[in-house]
């Protein structure tokens, strides 16, 4: 759970813009099903590597919990995001709710390049656990945002934009065509996640650790999220007809 400003966002499907490539053809609704079947496919594999990046290697870093205990029953696990971070989610409410505004999608700037930049950065590279923990760090966060974008992540507002992007990209993943701010978004469902997840408290606290990192390397420059007012745009009469 993460402590903060709340999204208020849950989910369905749901997105529209231009970006990357040609959109395609409309599809027919059998495709629901197919995209029903990836995602689920996309969990599985997210708490796959999220067991492999946290046990199998990447802890470097000091160990907080008590060696006797070995899974996370009995307490919730806190996200904190730092406040200069909320701040940027309370600007997007304003945006989406009261502005009636979208982000410009595909993102100029996606989250899969945010953290494809962070897991280069120096700092990252010093040890191989530490590259292999925030590599794994990255993949985790990649895959649970395609898996849990649509039915946690968005705003109502938002749905109709999200279901025209999957018919008109149907061969980008979700942290390609969106950006920062839908990021910070899946920090703000990642605690109550985590809660549920089979890592023992050694590695869950060894991955708090690094996901602590994440957030302080974005809060001492909120230029990476690429997060810009000026990147919203007013919601269409067509998309307004459907919300």
């Amino acid at each position: 759970m993460v402590q903060g400003a709340s999204s208020g966002r849950s989910g369905s499907s749901q997105p529209v813009s231009q970006g990357v490539g040609e959109p395609a053809p409309l599809k027919h609704d059998s495709d629901a099903a197919i995209q029903m079947s990836a995602r689920k496919e996309q969990r599985q594999a997210a708490s796959c590597n999220l067991r492999c990046a946290f046990t199998c290697g990447g802890n470097d870093k000091d160990n907080h919990s008590d060696p006797g205990e070995d899974s996370t029953g009995g307490f919730e696990v806190q996200v904190n995001l730092p406040k200069c971070l909320r701040s940027l989610l309370v600007q997007d409410w304003e945006l989406v709710i009261r502005g009636k505004k979208l982000c410009d999608l595909p993102a100029k700037v996606s989250i899969d390049a945010i953290l494809s930049e962070y897991a280069i950065f120096p700092m990252n590279c010093h040890t191989r656990d530490k590259k292999y923990a925030v590599c794994g760090l990255v993949d985790v966060l990649k895959e649970y945002f395609n898996a849990i974008l649509s039915t946690q992540l968005l705003y109502d507002f938002e749905r109709p934009q999200y279901d025209e992007l999957v018919v008109s990209y149907p061969s980008s993943q979700m942290c390609e065509l969106y950006g920062g701010v839908h990021l910070l978004c899946l920090f703000q469902q990642l605690g109550p996640m985590l809660t549920c997840t089979s890592l023992d408290d050694s590695s869950l606290m060894v991955l708090l650790s690094h996901l602590e990192d994440f957030l302080e390397y974005l809060a001492r420059d909120l230029y990476l999220l690429f997060i810009d007012a000026k990147d919203y745009v007013l919601a269409s009469e067509e998309h307004l007809k459907v919300v």
